[in-house]
Formats: C-alpha cells, sequence, structure tokens
C-alpha cells in the first residue's frame, strides 16, 4: 500500500509540464507567423515569407511578455529578435540587413521590434 500523495513511475510520466507545453506552442505560432519554411531538398537556411505583420507583431510582442515573466531566456529572444530583424537570413549576411528594413515592409518589422523591445526592457 502506497502512502496518500505518493506518485508513481506512471503518474510522473504522464505529467504535463505547462511551461514546456506553452513553449512549444509559442514556437510553432512564431514561426508560422515568420512564415518559416524551409526548401526540401535544398540546403537553404529558413526565408522569411511576406506574411501578416499584425500576427507577426502580436506574436512578437508575446514572446517579449514571456521573457518580461522569465518563461524565455536571453538567447531564444535574441534569436527572434534577430531573425525578424534579419528578414530570416540570420547572422550570416548582416550587411544586407539594412536593405531588408527599408520600404514598408521594413518599416512594419522595425514597429515590431520597437514594440517587442519596448515591453522587453522592462526587465
Amino acid at each position: 500500500m502506497s502512502p496518500p500523495g505518493a506518485t508513481t513511475a506512471a503518474a510522473k510520466a504522464k505529467r504535463i509540464d505547462f511551461r514546456q507545453t506553452l513553449l512549444n506552442l509559442c514556437q510553432r505560432e512564431f514561426e508560422a507567423a515568420c512564415g518559416l519554411v524551409s526548401q526540401a531538398g535544398s540546403g537553404d537556411a529558413p526565408a522569411l515569407k511576406a506574411g501578416s505583420t499584425t500576427t507577426l507583431s502580436g506574436s512578437l510582442q508575446f514572446l517579449a511578455y514571456l521573457y518580461l515573466h522569465a518563461l524565455l531566456t536571453d538567447r531564444i529572444m535574441l534569436s527572434c529578435l534577430l531573425l525578424v530583424s534579419t528578414g530570416g537570413a540570420g547572422a550570416a549576411a548582416p550587411e544586407a540587413a539594412s536593405d531588408r528594413l527599408t520600404g514598408e515592409a521594413g518599416r512594419q518589422r522595425v514597429e515590431c521590434l520597437t514594440k517587442a523591445l519596448t515591453i522587453a526592457g522592462r526587465q
């Protein structure tokens, strides 16, 4: 007979970790908002598709709030900001990043980044 409140190994294995589930869902939503796709068969890095900036802005703001409440690490937040700022190229082509931030799409990206940094900067 087991003492009350004791958990079995099977119960521990079935336990759902809320934090991990939330982070996995956020990652999928952020990738969908960014329009990240990798070309099957081509060794190219994922490219950022032109997508709804409202969804991207909302996703980035939500990530900033998660960061503010210490649910995201510095590394994850910086990689998300870098991904949005460079249009999916990452740090591979920093000289071309300024070209991606011009025009209407660039202005909207800068707006998204500004809102996210304003929220995350409170920490």
